[in-house]
Parts: structure tokens; sequence; C-alpha cells
């Protein structure tokens, strides 16, 4: 069922809610929306264990998509995410993101910790994104978006990782809103990321996991498990950044017995 919170700035998130039990959020990458845990199997892999939280962060999918770019500031998209556990009348849930996700996922956890039980975060960096997206996808993507469109942006990702994406997966990121996403973007590369000084406080059980061959992500990642106190890192075979959360069989062997670990720890959300 599709439900509409509020962001501290007003901004309209909309989200979808199925299933019962400990409450779980999925938050997606850059440029896809809620739909990609269902293209992918996540929604079908989790719902029998949890009550599955969707939202679509600002500038994608369903919610409101500004073109201003101080919109896309990192503590608006955090907002996102309160804003949905509030208006879901979620106390505390399970956090699990990947790329966009995960950087959310590491801002949230350093800001609202009270707010989470435990993170999966995947192909995330906590670390400043200063040309880091260019190095991930490709050099000059968001110009691309900008000047040619999402398709031509699909184009050189599918050229540069040497795959197209599914067909699913590409009629999701073909849905965008392009004036919004290059606002995004050009706004993601300024984020400051969360000081390790600051990682390591979160106490909070953490999974991250990164492609084998996501070089740039997988280094965040060994970065943020030794800074924090609770995290491990897991390492997806044969995979890259576009590849690695595909892997979905490979990825719920790892997040599974995970979060199912916290619940019986005593870390069921309500």
């Amino acid at each position: 069922m599709l439900q509409t919170a509020r962001s501290g700035d007003g901004t309209r998130i909309v989200y979808e809610m199925l299933g019962e039990g400990p409450p779980l959020l999925l938050v997606h990458g850059s440029a896809a929306l809620r739909g990609l845990w269902h293209a992918l199997g996540y929604v079908d892999g989790l719902v029998s264990e949890h009550r599955v939280i969707l939202p679509d962060l600002r500038g994608h999918g369903d919610s409101d998509k500004p073109h201003d770019e101080r919109a896309y500031a990192m503590e608006h998209l955090v907002e996102d995410v309160l804003g949905v556990l509030d208006d879901a009348g979620v106390e505390r849930a399970h956090y699990f993101g990947y790329s966009l996700g995960g950087r959310v996922g590491f801002a949230l956890g350093a800001r609202a910790p009270e707010r989470l039980r435990s993170m999966v975060i995947g192909g995330g960096s906590h670390r400043p994104q200063h040309g880091a997206l260019d190095r991930v996808l490709y050099p000059g993507f968001s110009d691309t978006i900008a000047s040619d469109g999402i398709d031509a942006f699909l184009d050189q990702l599918a050229a540069r990782f040497g795959a197209p994406p599914d067909p699913g997966v590409r009629a999701i990121f073909e849905g965008a809103d392009p004036e919004a996403l290059v606002a995004y973007f050009r706004a993601a590369d300024r984020d400051p990321g969360v000081p390790e000084i600051v990682l390591r406080k979160i106490e909070l059980p953490t999974l991250l996991f990164a492609g084998e061959h996501d070089a740039e992500r997988l280094a965040d990642s060994r970065s943020a498990a030794a800074a924090m106190p609770h995290a491990r890192l897991e390492v997806v075979p044969g995979t890259n950044h576009l590849s690695a959360l595909a892997a979905t069989d490979a990825v719920l062997a790892l997040v599974k017995p995970f979060i199912a670990g916290n619940v019986r720890q005593g870390q069921a959300g309500a």
C-alpha cells in the first residue's frame, strides 16, 4: 500500500509498506526507486519475516522532485527517512541501503542511531564524495544526463561495466526526472560525508558489503568496517558496483542471518 510522508522541509515522500514483523527499511541507490527492490527479488525474499518499508527518496520515483541542488543536501535525505519512520509509526527499524542508500545509512546512523536496530550498508561510502561518483560510474555522467538524457547515461554505464542493466531495472531508471537527477548528483558531489571520528561512535550492529570488483566502494567499506566498533565486511564475489545488488541470492544469504541474529538478541522493532 502506498503512503505519503513529509520530510523536514515539507517535501512529499512516497513509500510502500508490506508484510508483518520487525520493521526493515530498504533504501535504494542513485537514479533508482523503491521498485528496484521488487525487481531484484528482495521484497519477496524478506517480506515473510519483516514489515518491509520502501521509500522513494526525494528526486526519485513517486516522491517530489525538486530541481534545486540545495534540496539534496544529505541532511534532507536523512529527514526523508525519518519522516517515513514517523509517518509509519515506527520507533526503531533495521536498515538496508545500497549505494546512495548506504551513504544515507551512514549519515542516519550518525544523526539518529536511536531510530535504528541494525544497519546493512552495501556499496556505500562515508567519505567526502568530491569526484567519487565520477570514479564509481564514469567521468562526466551527470553531464550526459543533462545533455542527452537517461537512455544515453544507461548506455554509457553499460559500456563502462561491460554489460547492460536488466531490462526491468532499465525501465525503472528510464522513468526518472533528468533535471532532478542532475540536481541530486551535483549536490552529492559536494557531500562531506561522515568523519571517521563520528563513525567510531556508531554502536549499531552493522553489516557492510561491496562487490569484489567495486574497487572504490570496497576500499571505503573496509575503512568503515575498521572504524566502526560493531561492523563487519563481506565481499560479493565476481561483482562490481552495478552488479553486486543484482546478486540477490548471495546478498540475501548475508543479510537475512545478520538481521535475524540481531532480532534474536532482542533487537526486534515495533
